[in-house]
């Protein structure tokens, strides 16, 4: 039986196989214009890329096989295909373009042309389709959905877009649809062109019914604290608009909202009264949306609970009480009516960006996906649930229509007394003024914010999300195609509810999956060996099954292979040189034995890595699992020196040498060309400054206390 991924929802494979010899000639037969002839367009060039010798000739040429593509499969899903195989006739039909790729995708995989055997084919009869229309199972980020485009490795804007190309390709190979891609930093000029690069970028992927995401805080400058950059480096950046000032450019700041009195957060951009500030902000947003024509906007409003959103609005400015004088945060006439009003804003600018010669609609082409303060999340009373929903409630009869409008939440379980799914009555909630759809955002672990794993079976959990418009699983960076493969089959499938992967610690379920993966993930036959085997082949990808295996302990307190140095060298308790160059009340003696474990598996992983790209490898798995090694060869040598660094015996001058050491990696191994300058996604060069005044710092290397003679 051929591996699928994600699994056809109804298959009938029989007789015997036939040798598929595309040499012989593939005749694509499909009549239709616009989307349809490119669909047809993208699979003959799919067909290309798989069978380089493949012979495509034109409708009425002789050819071997035909491949026969057409609309009209009644069913509601625009994913919806049939794919059969009859002999030497495949004939695909979709209730839409984007079915007709989806079956190309199931085609591609009965074929394995990456597996080194010879291609065959047995007559099929497959129906499918999705369960979850929109399934943001990648996210090319480092840093969260904030910073660091994962595949930008310094070697400049060919490579990194071919890189993302190729990325694309992979996702519509395994219905994957939908991208997190470029984070908060809301630039059009990292290079003479970029905003070019990004639009062709945006067709390719569409044409491959795939959405990229671009982030942008909706406020002047987002996030919640300068503290909480240090944290994640995803907050605290650039966003729509500039500061509160009195006129623009360049007038005088002035406080509105915020944290407390004399905090920056005051300063930010968040004054929803100033029509200046409004219209400055929909002036870029314009901008930014007609030069690069995205499929897909997250804009993010303050970083806030609904709690601190009542106390921050009660230190708005003058204008904003004239306006809005209620000073709850749950009313029209309060907080909420503010943040929805500067919603409505961006709304109305979108719908003005119209190209006629690309035939780009932004109202159209471009969800428009807000995150709201107080976006729900995780375990909550009775009286926090009534909140969050009568905030939605009001969000979506307050805001602009349109089933291209989509409101965010965290990931919600079962509700009061386990009788209802949340995500169930939020979408209801939500859908009864505008058409509006829910953008469910659920952390699973595994994701450099949780913990530091490369593999989470948290995606186990997408059954409790049934009613999302899309499903983002906020797992599946770089290292991860194994994660991004298994977020998509359990959004295209979802799973039943995972009764024995939950604990129920309170009025609110809280699934645990995401700290320990049943060790059935990585067993012949398991979902994690089933897929290395197929996309690795079998020799390499029994190895990247240990590298997806190690880790040390259990839960919340588990130790993984250094791989993406920023989840260690940022998070607590081990991120403590991005704030501090002290030893000074640190639990060294834990912190040397953590480290030590965390060198040992990352010394075992190296090992594996090295061991994969000696198989046989696919040129573009290639490239990526070099760049694993180097990563785990950083990692280790990062891992080493913090072992040094809280020994009980540390050596300055060792350490000395093992720093200049990781820094000479660092030259040899990694590129220096960003797309912004300075913009390493794991932030290396920094970081190894940090530890630089860490041994400068005398205080951290007392002289050893002299012995008296007796």
């Amino acid at each position: 039986m051929p591996n699928f991924f994600p699994q056809p929802k109804q298959l009938r494979l029989h007789g015997r196989a036939r040798r598929f010899d595309p040499e012989a000639g593939v005749r694509i037969v499909a009549d239709g214009e616009g989307d349809f002839a490119r669909a047809r367009e993208v699979i003959a060039d799919e067909i290309a890329k798989a069978f380089p010798h493949a012979v495509l000739p034109p409708a009425a040429g002789k050819a071997k096989w035909e491949l026969r593509l057409e609309l009209g499969l009644s069913r509601p899903e625009p994913e919806a295909y049939r794919l059969t195989v009859s002999g030497t006739r495949i004939a695909v039909t979709g209730s839409t373009w984007r079915g007709l790729l989806c079956g190309w995708a199931t085609l591609r995989q009965l074929l394995d042309p990456e597996s080194g055997e010879v291609p065959a084919l047995r007559d099929a009869e497959i129906d499918d389709w999705p369960d979850i229309r929109y399934r943001a199972a990648s996210r090319w980020l480092v840093d969260l959905e904030g910073t660091g485009m994962a595949y930008d490795w310094g070697t400049g804007p060919a490579d990194t877009f071919r890189r993302y190309r190729e990325k694309i390709d992979f996702a519509m190979r395994h219905k994957i649809n939908f991208a997190f891609f470029e984070g908060f930093s809301f630039e059009l000029d990292k290079y003479p062109g970029y905003a070019d690069d990004l639009r062709s970028l945006n067709r390719y992927a569409a044409d491959r019914n795939v959405a990229l995401e671009y982030g942008i805080h909706g406020i002047g400058i987002g996030g919640r604290n300068p503290e909480f950059h240090d944290v994640v480096h995803c907050g605290f950046v650039k966003g729509l608009g500039d500061l509160n000032r009195r006129s623009y450019p360049g007038g005088e700041p002035y406080k509105c909202m915020g944290k407390d009195e004399n905090h920056p957060t005051r300063y930010n951009g968040s004054c929803r009264s100033n029509e200046a500030l409004n219209r400055l902000k929909q002036q870029q947003l314009v901008r930014f949306v007609s030069q690069v024509q995205p499929r897909a906007l997250y804009i993010h409003h303050e970083d806030i609970g609904f709690t601190t959103l009542g106390t921050d609005w009660l230190r708005r400015c003058e204008e904003c009480r004239k306006r809005w004088p209620d000073d709850e945060a749950l009313s029209e006439r309060g907080a909420l009516g503010a943040v929805v009003y500067g919603m409505n804003v961006l709304c109305e600018a979108l719908a003005t960006v119209k190209d006629p010669a690309s035939g780009y609609d932004a109202a159209r082409d471009c969800k428009l996906i807000f995150v709201p303060p107080g976006y729900g999340g995780g375990e909550m009373s009775d009286e926090e649930w009534r909140k969050v929903t009568a905030m939605y409630d009001m969000i979506s009869r307050l805001l602009a229509p349109g089933a291209n409008i989509w409101l965010c939440c965290r990931e919600m379980y079962e509700g009061p007394g386990n009788r209802f799914l949340c995500i169930d009555e939020m979408a209801k909630t939500i859908r009864k003024y505008g058409d509006h759809k829910l953008f469910l955002f659920s952390i699973n672990g595994a994701d450099s914010f949780t913990n530091g794993g490369i593999f989470t079976p948290g995606a186990a959990c997408n059954g409790y999300f049934r009613a999302a418009e899309c499903i983002f699983n906020f797992a599946g960076t770089i290292f991860q195609e194994t994660q991004e493969a298994y977020n998509a089959e359990c959004c295209w499938n979802l799973p039943p509810l995972p009764e024995k992967f939950v604990s129920t610690p309170g009025p609110f379920k809280r699934p645990l999956v995401f700290y320990d993966t049943p060790p059935e993930f990585f067993r012949r036959g398991g979902f994690v060996r089933r897929f290395a085997d197929a996309f690795y082949g079998r020799a390499a990808g029994k190895w990247m099954v240990k590298i997806l295996e190690l880790r040390h302990g259990s839960g919340r307190s588990s130790l993984y292979p250094l791989l993406l140095t920023g989840y260690m060298l940022r998070k607590n308790p081990y991120g403590v040189f991005d704030r501090t160059d002290s030893l000074a009340g640190i639990d060294c003696k834990t912190m040397h034995r953590d480290w030590r474990i965390v060198a040992d598996l990352t010394r075992r992983a190296l090992g594996y890595a090295q061991a994969m790209v000696r198989e046989q490898l696919p040129a573009a798995r290639r490239e990526e699992l070099e760049r694993m090694v180097d990563s785990f060869g950083f990692g280790l040598r990062i891992a080493e020196l913090h072992a040094g660094i809280f020994s009980a015996r540390r050596d300055r001058a060792a350490l000395r040498r093992q720093l200049a050491e990781c820094r000479r990696f660092v030259k040899h191994c990694f590129g220096s060309d960003f797309l912004a300058r300075g913009d390493d996604p794991e932030s290396r060069g920094s970081y190894l400054d940090n530890l630089e005044r860490v041994l400068d710092n005398d205080d951290n290397f007392p002289p050893p206390k002299s012995r008296r003679k007796v």
